[in-house]
């Protein structure tokens, strides 16, 4: 599946087919993280793909959900979240909370909360406290912008997203 363009202006806002976008995006392999929240009736987690850094100074990140994401609705009212960056050993946490708000947080050994009350998970390669900025839609997704509070350094071993899995980074 591939498509080509003979120049900037040949592809326009939806002339480029879902499929193709994904198709490509596919190919890039990313980190994963899972964004953890407290709402009113739980803890609630979602696994990214799509974390990335903004600014260094100051330290802001930005990161999409589902429009239609429970957890979406957990983060718009409180405004705090914790990101994990997933170890290359967490797969079955990246495959949980990959739907869309698994509120598998509570009960789980792997989890403890801070200081904020925010979910923190055992063995992560790093985390990030957030307060969200601000949200934006986009489509079919939203777009989180968040200043970093607080940050810790885990492992050293990121668990990777590409082709619709997961995999370890290589050492």
């Amino acid at each position: 599946m591939c498509f080509s363009c003979s120049s900037a202006s040949d592809v326009r806002s939806g002339d480029v087919k879902a499929a193709h976008v994904q198709s490509i995006f596919r190919r890039a392999a990313t980190s994963t993280w899972v964004i953890a929240g407290l709402g009113e009736h739980g803890p609630i987690g979602l696994t990214v793909t799509s974390l990335v850094s903004v600014s260094t100074t100051p330290a802001i990140v930005s990161f999409n959900l589902p429009a239609d994401s429970a957890a979406l609705a957990v983060l718009r009212e409180h405004r705090w979240a914790a990101a994990h960056l997933l170890d290359a050993s967490q797969g079955a946490v990246a495959a949980e909370f990959r739907r869309s708000g698994s509120s598998a947080i509570d009960g789980n050994d792997d989890w403890r909360y801070d200081d904020r009350g925010l979910p923190n998970l055992n063995g992560a390669c790093a985390r990030l406290v957030l307060s969200i900025r601000d949200f934006f839609d986009a489509g079919e997704s939203v777009v989180a912008l968040a200043d970093v509070r607080d940050g810790a350094i885990g492992s050293s071993r990121p668990l990777l997203h590409h082709r619709g899995g997961f995999i370890a980074a290589l050492a």
